[in-house]
């Protein structure tokens, strides 16, 4: 009977345990992913005001985000989402580099493959909770 008590609040303990965690990894990334959904809006907006000075700013900003998102996938190695954070930073380069040399056209097709890298991750990687909020898979 004490066996029996002992395994069950083992089980108990690990299932809270394994939930926590899972909790707290999703708080970890939430806290990386904030900084990086604000620069790229930032970004996007700056492409829409046709502001390249600010584009070639908020591009690198995506890329300094992403870096961190890269690295947050690389340590769990979840490599297609890797490859995504890499997408991003690469896009996001691509944005840099044309803003600055002062071409319009190549810097808005550039921004425009970011959104797509994002949507792919977060469909791979995220499930919605029951409460609405976002867990990570």
């Amino acid at each position: 009977m004490k066996m029996r008590f002992f395994l069950c609040a083992a089980v108990f303990l690990l299932g809270f345990a394994a939930a926590s965690s899972a909790d707290e990894t999703t708080d970890q990334y939430s806290m990386l992913m904030k900084p990086a959904v604000a620069a790229n809006a930032a970004l996007q907006k700056s492409v829409a005001a046709a502001d390249w000075a600010a584009v070639a700013t908020g591009a690198t900003d995506v890329q300094n985000a992403f870096a961190k998102i890269e690295a947050f996938w690389t340590t769990r190695g979840t490599m297609d989402a890797v490859g995504f954070a890499k997408a991003v930073q690469a896009a996001a380069k691509e944005t840099h580099d044309a803003a600055a040399a002062g071409n319009a056209d190549a810097a808005t097709a550039a921004s425009k493959k970011i959104a797509p890298n994002c949507g792919m991750c977060h469909m791979a990687h995220r499930d919605k909770a029951a409460d609405g909020s976002w867990l990570l898979k």
